[in-house]
């Protein structure tokens, strides 16, 4: 069903020092090209607002413009207030006759079926003024003749400090754009830059003669700053030197296994033989019975 097209956002403007009217004209198309559009607006804020006309019928295809505007003080701060309006409408073949506020009034129960609801939200914001958006942000333009306007006495001043001192001018004399383009930034050259510590030798120093491996030098830098590469083990010596390992571990694996066997502990059949043994009577002897010493 067609309804109404209408902004879902409407932004106000904030009126500029001295004015105090605010207000923004709402405007609503009736899509339907065979039905008239019988609309109905409500705001939230009832007391803060006055919506004309704030009901209406609109011809197919036709649009009505709906001023919305202000009439009472708005809270601080503007930028966060949002406010919404409701618009019901619903369509009818033939234009209703009469008041539209009484047909809203009484409207008949077969039409709440054919009734449906577009919201919009009105927002603030503040319009920056046309001599602050002309102005320059900073920077220096040059001239219709090619040269750069003077600058400021604690600009200038700061500008010749920075620049080499055969190429800074009086404060104050404009500064010609030929010379600007002279002006080149200082490089340090690499050529006797000492040896980043950590690739030379202990002391931070170059590397030594009798360091071994492979030794790159860099044309571009200076003969002092070399870089040594160790040279990579033999993939041979390390699987002989895995396998010795490997041969150790076995026999030292077998030596405490022999160790383990010879200090093992009896079993429980040896320790039940042990205790059912019948032990032989000792015959105790008297000392009287003892035969005297010669």
């Amino acid at each position: 069903m067609a309804g109404l097209k209408i902004d879902r956002i409407v932004n106000i403007s904030l009126p500029e020092a001295g004015e105090s009217r605010i207000s923004q004209v709402v405007r609503a198309e009736n899509l339907s090209l065979d039905q008239f559009a019988v609309y109905k607006v409500r705001v939230n804020q009832a007391a803060r607002y006055r919506v004309k006309p704030s009901v209406g019928v609109v011809s197919p295809g036709e649009h009505v413009d709906i001023n919305l505007s202000v009439r009472e003080k708005l809270p601080e701060p503007l930028e966060e207030i949002e406010d919404y309006c409701l618009v019901t409408v619903f369509h009818e073949d033939l234009a209703p006759p009469g008041d539209i506020a009484i047909l809203w009034k009484n409207l008949p129960p077969e039409t709440s079926s054919r009734i449906s609801n577009v919201y919009f939200s009105v927002k603030y914001f503040r319009e920056v003024a046309e001599d602050a958006a002309a102005a320059p942000q900073g920077g220096v333009h040059a001239t219709d003749d090619g040269t750069v306007p003077a600058a400021p006495t604690g600009t200038a001043e700061l500008a010749s400090s920075s620049l080499p001192h055969s190429s800074a001018e009086p404060t104050g004399a404009p500064v010609s754009s030929t010379k600007l383009d002279l002006v080149q930034p200082t490089v340090p050259s690499l050529d006797n830059a000492a040896p980043p510590r950590g690739l030379g030798s202990a002391n931070g120093g170059a590397p030594s003669s009798q360091s071994k491996g492979v030794t790159i030098e860099d044309p571009k830098m200076a003969t002092t700053n070399k870089v040594t590469f160790e040279p990579l083990p033999d993939l041979n010596e390390l699987r002989a030197t895995l396998t010795e390992k490997e041969n150790e571990l076995s026999s030292l694996n077998e030596e405490w296994e022999s160790i383990l066997e010879t200090k093992k502990p009896p079993s429980i059949v040896e320790q039940v033989t042990s205790f059912s043994k019948p032990k032989s009577p000792q015959v105790k002897t008297s000392s009287k019975e003892r035969t005297p010493l010669a």
